[in-house]
């Protein structure tokens, strides 16, 4: 009964107008226009000079690390960064007359950094001063150094946009809640005909559950291994080097957006166009705080918020990935995974025990 219940649903994705373009075309879509716009600004940055910038101590305890770092970003001749002044009331000044990129007042070790306006070099300067505070927090202070030694502005790792493509990639994951939501509506008798027949069949709700679950699983990791090829091998995005793991990443993440479809799918007394709604502003607005909309901001909810960090699947999904393209170990990346894991084990758990209790009148 699990292979017919796996092979009907199969079918039904493939029929469903709707989730094919939400998994799959919507996607391609939007990674196509990143490139397009972001490619422009990188060819722009191919006449790439010094950036400026005032270096304003907010403090008088030492730091080792930044000090260190800031040393090997000023030196040479493919130096990007250049120290212009020390002093507060002048950066302030050289600011406001746009003499400088931005200030980068540095307060117990942790950088911050104000800028006059917006731009390519702003954009640039924020990046790197975020990878920098992200290596201090996963307490790679000295890795920093050599990854800044190693590479110019312009390598793959540098690029400020690299962060877009990972949160595009988690929202393809967070996508995957409206087929977990039609796999809950599927098997309730009150929501489908489908679910009608299956309330009938003397098959337990588990089956039911895991049948329709893997073939989604299945389909949504199609899904994900043709968005990581579009984005890696046609547009020539460099996603990282490990490209099985980066796989492997959307696969989890796939678990997890189908996991929270189920949950909301599973919620008793709610019509199927509010729990759709919910699904959509719910997937929207983690992978707006991953950074999908606006890049860095899950590095400012990390310093007044973390624990949003912590809970967002989408994030935890965008750190995995960014942690295989920078970090030697894996460490990091197998934290985030073991956190998806954890939220999905939750997810399914919860969503069974709610689906299980329901009865009905009659059918």
């Amino acid at each position: 009964m699990f292979w017919h219940i796996f092979k009907y649903r199969l079918k039904t994705i493939l029929h469903s107008k709707e989730e094919v373009f939400w998994i799959l075309i919507f996607p391609i879509a939007l990674g196509s226009c990143f490139y397009a716009a972001f490619s422009n600004i990188m060819t722009s940055a191919e006449a790439f000079s010094t950036i400026d910038v005032a270096v304003v101590y907010e403090d008088k305890s030492a730091d080792t690390y930044f000090a260190g770092f800031m040393a090997v970003a000023t030196n040479g001749d493919d130096a990007y960064l250049n120290v212009v002044t020390n002093d507060s009331k002048e950066a302030v000044t050289l600011l406001e007359n746009d003499e400088i990129t931005g200030i980068i007042y540095l307060k117990d070790g942790i950088p911050r950094v104000t800028f006059n306006s917006k731009g390519l070099y702003q954009t640039i300067l924020k990046e790197v001063m975020n990878e920098y505070v992200q290596a201090v927090k996963t307490g790679e202070r000295i890795q920093i150094k050599n990854h800044v030694v190693q590479k110019k502005f312009g390598s793959n790792n540098l690029d400020p946009f690299t962060d877009y493509y990972y949160s595009l990639i988690a929202m393809v994951c967070m996508f995957s809640a409206f087929s977990g939501q039609s796999c809950i509506e599927n098997i309730k008798a009150n929501l489908s005909k489908q679910g009608l027949r299956k309330s009938l069949a003397p098959v337990g709700k588990m089956t039911l559950i895991l049948g329709d679950f893997f073939a989604s699983l299945l389909m949504m990791s199609l899904s994900d291994l043709i968005i990581i090829i579009y984005l890696n091998y046609i547009l020539k995005v460099n996603l990282g080097k490990d490209i099985l793991l980066i796989t492997v990443t959307a696969i989890i993440g796939t678990v997890i957006g189908l996991c929270n479809g189920m949950f909301i799918g599973a919620i008793p007394k709610l019509s199927q166009e509010i729990k759709s709604g919910l699904n959509t502003v719910w997937s929207l607005l983690l992978s707006f705080l991953s950074g999908l909309m606006v890049g860095g901001i899950k590095y400012d909810i990390e310093k007044v918020a973390p624990i949003v960090n912590r809970l967002n699947p989408s994030t935890q999904i965008t750190n995995a990935l960014y942690s295989l393209n920078v970090y030697d170990d894996y460490s990091k990346f197998l934290n985030c995974i073991g956190t998806l894991c954890i939220m999905s084990v939750i997810l399914i758990f919860v969503c069974y025990l709610i689906i299980r209790r329901e009865r009905y009148a009659d059918l």
